[in-house]
């Protein structure tokens, strides 16, 4: 599978890759190795001239320029992807195209703008049959209905999709997918005060305590910890409160908003005790 560069065309290219690439450690700047990989992924393709591992290369590019919010060159960079997998029928990674642009829209609070992509990547997948493509979708359309910025937030529609995806984890046996789920769903009972939310969180701590010590094994943590307060069970949130605390006090290291929160828990869980200097020492930490 070939795309219509020139031999001279194709070398240029490589060359100011793989020169980019070096100028960027030479000026000893922090070695970023998705970056250096999206790179050498295009620069490989076009050296080889194989038109899929150059849609790749730009798909990749494209996700390091998203995540750091420069979406034009992002956007660009996407729909130089989108084109070349359409032409090659590459329908996967086509609609894959359109996942991550609903990412984008989403990161950006533009919500009508993330359904518009999503409906154009379901489109693809239902008309060519690519199940994959549908199960991401499944989990966008759900996080779109219950974002926080989303005008009107539906969390009933947003378990829906959930709920069809924990069907398919079970279906694969993957714990792991499995526990994703549950904990997406255990956040939705919270936020509709049901006490399903417990059962779906543990689980999702159950599979967290199998993996190393981590920001999303403290975020499901503290997610837990709070569902036990919002139901009044004290001691347990205590208990899971003072598991999290004793990993942050042996020098673990966790993402910074994720520690807040977990002591935001612990402010909460103190002042339900009536303990307000603790809460006040609690509050201190964030």
């Amino acid at each position: 599978m070939t795309l219509s560069y020139s031999y001279t065309t194709r070398l240029l290219l490589y060359i100011y890759i793989i020169c980019h690439s070096y100028m960027a450690n030479a000026q000893q700047k922090p070695v970023n190795e998705k970056l250096l990989y999206a790179e050498s992924t295009l620069a490989e393709g076009i050296r080889k001239n194989d038109s899929i591992q150059i849609a790749e290369g730009y798909y990749l590019l494209g996700k390091m320029r998203g995540s750091e919010h420069n979406y034009p060159e992002a956007y660009r960079l996407m729909y130089l992807s989108l084109r070349i997998n359409e032409r090659h029928k590459n329908w996967y990674s086509a609609g894959k195209v359109y996942l991550r642009l609903t990412d984008f829209e989403l990161e950006q609070k533009h919500i009508n703008e993330a359904k518009a992509m999503l409906n154009e990547a379901v489109q693809i997948f239902k008309e060519h049959k690519v199940e994959k493509g549908i199960r991401d979708a499944y989990y966008l359309y759900g996080m779109i209905h219950m974002a926080d910025f989303n005008p009107r937030p539906d969390y009933d529609s947003a378990l829906y999709y959930f709920k069809k995806l924990e069907v398919l984890a079970l279906k694969d046996k993957s714990e792991k997918h499995l526990g994703g789920v549950r904990e997406v769903m255990g956040t939705i009972y919270m936020k509709l005060h049901d006490k399903s939310a417990l059962p779906n969180l543990e689980y999702a701590v159950m599979i967290k305590q199998k993996e190393k010590p981590e920001s999303p094994w403290l975020r499901t943590r503290t997610e837990l910890a709070d569902a036990y307060l919002i139901f009044k069970d004290f001691k347990r949130a205590k208990k899971i409160l003072e598991g999290s605390q004793a990993l942050i006090d042996q020098g673990y290291k966790f993402d910074k908003y994720i520690v807040v929160t977990h002591y935001e828990t612990y402010d909460k869980y103190y002042k339900a005790m009536g303990d307000w200097q603790k809460a006040y020492k609690a509050k201190e930490k964030y």
